[in-house]
């Protein structure tokens, strides 16, 4: 995942036919590695948008599709498929 780091509003997304749906994702803690853990991150793709409060998020996206997961944590751009070689 890539994680956009501006600090303006990305464009509003996932209101439009033929785009990627954007999505905020909320979990028991989402653990950044850039900053204090989050509740949630809207992403489209495999692309970060924004991170904070599951509220905030769906205030910045209104159009977004919410997913939660209250028990789990979130580790954006690992990749938990991938093996270790011995």
């Amino acid at each position: 995942m890539t994680v956009t780091g501006s600090g303006e509003s990305p464009p509003m997304l996932g209101t439009h036919e033929g785009l990627p749906q954007l999505t905020v994702v909320r979990a028991r803690r989402v653990v950044t590695m850039a900053g204090p853990d989050v509740e949630a991150i809207a992403v489209v793709g495999a692309t970060v948008l924004a991170t904070g409060s599951a509220s905030r998020l769906m205030t910045q996206f209104p159009h977004a599709r919410l997913v939660s997961y209250p028990g789990a944590t979130i580790l954006p751009g690992f990749n938990a498929r991938t093996s270790i070689s011995r």
